[in-house]
């Protein structure tokens, strides 16, 4: 199967880097953008080539997209940008992507043309003063191959496994029961009615009393038809806290039936509702989780994916692959790893966190279970014949004093368990 994804995707997935910043920056609209770009190039000389649509193939992944120019003359490929205000207001991580885009750009015409080298360039243009500002680098066919390359990499790493969970979630969809014997009075129309929207592609508009579940009797007939009419989303918009609560109990309702669908949830609320510093502006200049986001979310994704593939169901992980040990201190690696992720991951990257979380509680579940009396755990976790093992348990304890002290765990019944390791 082949993946077609576009430049300006690829990077801004694969290459953002640094802070977070949410701070206002005047930002042209499209019709500016689009007579910036025609002033840039009209300031070029005859030979100049605009819009140069370009290809390329990495295993099964196809990149394509079209770099804003060309100059054969200067041997110079150019990624314009245009901005309102000042040019230091341009935020870091978005340099990273435009540059990004400029170096896939370079490579794909090297490709193209059989270019040894090439100068890769950033044009910024101010749309208010119609300033131009040049940034350019030369590079050679072979560094622009390599960038290209990991960038690659680094995005079929995500797909495939994004592929592998959409597969056997449409799979699991389509087995999936209605979670209870029977349906209510009039909640079995409404379900039928709302499947064969779906599976129709129409639309519908339905007036339904209350107490007759239209909450679950809309949401599972939907994700039901789901695979079949190529539904890959949901959106839930509910105008209370109550619809909002009754929405993700349904969701969990379903996730937990034997089909086990994997539903993946996000809950978008406002930000101050969910924010953790809220005393504090959405920068890294002010708020600590939003400074080197772009460097850890990466970390993030592949603890995700981690999750994912490696997890048992009790929360532990296998020595390695068909190697069906617990080793205390491997999984003490993963137990202080997902809570750190979790300490440094914002609440508004819900599906992450969300994903972070209910591995991390699944392991610590298991180490309550297995802690012995002197408080340590064995060599191997589940393996009460083994000898203890400090740098495990250590690790152990950190993972779970943090999710304590964090209000990720209850206390209650947590708390005794890092007394009695930390003694």
């Amino acid at each position: 199967m082949t993946y077609a994804v576009a430049v300006r995707a690829l990077c801004e997935f694969t290459a953002r880097a640094g802070d977070l910043d949410l701070r206002f920056t005047p930002a042209p609209s499209g019709l500016e953008g689009m007579a910036g770009h025609a002033a840039v190039t009209g300031r070029r000389g005859p030979a100049y080539e605009t819009e140069v649509a370009l290809t390329g193939q990495y295993e099964n992944l196809l990149v394509r997209g079209r770099a804003d120019g060309y100059d054969p003359q200067a041997n110079q490929v150019e990624e314009i940008k245009t901005y309102r205000g000042r040019l230091d207001s341009v935020r870091d991580n978005h340099r990273a992507a435009h540059w990004a885009q400029a170096r896939v750009y370079g490579h794909l015409l090297c490709q193209a043309r059989g270019l040894a080298q090439v100068r890769v360039a950033l044009v910024y243009f101010n749309v208010a003063t119609e300033e131009e500002t040049l940034l350019v680098e030369t590079r050679d066919a072979a560094w622009l191959a390599a960038f290209f390359h990991e960038q690659c990499e680094r995005f079929l790493a995500w797909s495939r496994t994004e592929l592998a969970h959409r597969q056997a979630r449409d799979a699991a969809l389509e087995k999936l029961a209605f979670p209870y014997g029977e349906f209510r009075s009039g909640q079995r129309e409404l379900a039928v009615s709302v499947y064969r929207t779906a599976r129709d592609g129409r639309c519908l508009m339905a007036q339904a009393p209350t107490g007759i579940g239209k909450t679950l009797g809309t949401l599972f007939p939907l994700l039901r038809a789901a695979p079949g009419a190529g539904l890959d989303k949901v959106f839930f918009l509910a105008a209370k806290g109550s619809g909002r609560g009754l929405a993700m109990a349904a969701l969990d309702t379903l996730n937990a039936q034997p089909a086990a669908p994997g539903l993946r949830v996000l809950d978008l609320q406002a930000r101050d509702k969910t924010c953790e510093h809220p005393d504090k502006a959405c920068h890294g200049d002010s708020c600590p989780l939003a400074q080197g986001f772009y460097d850890r979310l990466p970390a993030a994704r592949e603890t995700a994916l981690f999750l994912d593939r490696l997890q048992l169901e009790n929360g532990l992980f296998n020595h390695a692959y068909r190697v069906p040990f617990r080793w205390a201190r491997g999984n003490g690696w993963m137990a202080a790893a997902m809570a750190n992720v979790l300490l440094h991951l914002p609440r508004r990257d819900e599906f992450l966190r969300a994903h972070v979380m209910n591995g991390y509680r699944r392991m610590m579940e298991t180490l309550l279970l297995n802690q012995r009396e002197d408080g340590l755990w064995g060599q191997l976790v589940d393996d009460a014949g083994s000898w203890t093992e400090s740098s495990g348990s250590a690790m152990f304890t950190y993972a779970l004093a943090t999710g304590v002290r964090s209000g990720w765990l209850d206390e209650e019944r947590f708390g005794p368990a890092v007394a009695k390791a930390w003694k």
